[in-house]
């Protein structure tokens, strides 16, 4: 497909309009699937250039569910460390969070059963729904942020979280 320069910079307009429409949702609001596969393709999208969110299981992780719900949530119930975060942007991201008190929501799914001997897929049971395995939740996309939060002494986060159906 070939486009021109000015409806692709019309495309990353839009783009960036879904980080500024959903981050200043009010708590509660419920948001499509494909609206959280843009804003977090977008929000790392901006700060690295090559990210691939078909890398892992990123996308399988958003795909489990179809809406996600804006909530307030207690840190101590995020299994914050199960991914690897690069010091320096957390402090960046601290400090950020120190000048503005303001951040993009993070994004969380309830724990799933994995099959890390083979792709790291989530296991399905026989209606092919995702086995929960506890009762906290994972960081789908905002490890950063998160770590960045308790850096200043912040231990609630505003999160879309995966609606189970």
């Amino acid at each position: 497909m070939i486009i021109s320069i000015n409806e692709y910079k019309k495309y990353i307009e839009n783009r960036q309009n879904i980080i500024d429409i959903l981050s200043n949702l009010p708590i509660g609001s419920i948001v499509d699937e494909s609206d959280v596969y843009q804003y977090i393709e977008q929000l790392n999208f901006k700060n690295d250039p090559f990210f691939d969110i078909t890398d892992g299981n990123l996308s399988d992780r958003i795909e489990s569910y179809k809406k996600f719900k804006l909530q307030e949530i207690n840190i101590d119930e995020i299994d914050v460390y199960r991914f690897q975060t690069d010091l320096n942007i957390v402090k960046q991201y601290a400090q950020q969070y120190k000048s503005t008190k303001n951040y993009p929501p993070i994004v969380l799914g309830h724990e799933f059963l994995i099959n890390d001997d083979d792709d790291f897929s989530i296991e399905k049971d026989e209606e092919g729904k995702p086995i929960v395995i506890g009762d906290g939740y994972e960081i789908i996309d905002g490890a950063h942020r998160t770590n960045a939060l308790l850096l200043n002494s912040v231990y609630t986060v505003k999160a879309f979280v995966g609606i189970l159906e």
